[in-house]
């Protein structure tokens, strides 16, 4: 799996529009090797959001950037409602289960 962690930091005055760009993601779905997305707003500080992406794998995410992702932003916007985005990629080679 291949997974993005974002970190975005957001004017208080500016969490109704993020919140509504953000909603209008609901493209991803449409994407190969999507899995899904999840979002939330931070309890310790009320400017942060954070969005965890999980994809089939690299290449999955890297059509995504090609192919779709500008796009949507052209589309919804979102860049102008945050102060902040940082991004960070993880690439899950293997999971550990263990006994219940």
């Amino acid at each position: 799996m291949y997974i993005k962690w974002i970190h975005c930091e957001v004017n208080l005055e500016d969490k109704t529009s993020f919140s509504l760009s953000q909603s209008q993601w609901h493209e991803l779905a449409q994407c190969p090797g999507f899995l899904f997305q999840i979002g939330g707003w931070c309890t310790h500080d009320n400017k942060a959001a954070y969005i965890l992406a999980i994809w089939k794998d690299q290449s999955a995410f890297d059509y995504f950037m090609k192919h779709v992702h500008d796009k949507i932003c052209e589309m919804n916007q979102q860049e102008s409602s945050y102060l902040s985005c940082n991004v960070t990629f993880y690439d899950l080679t293997f999971m550990i289960y263990g006994e219940k």
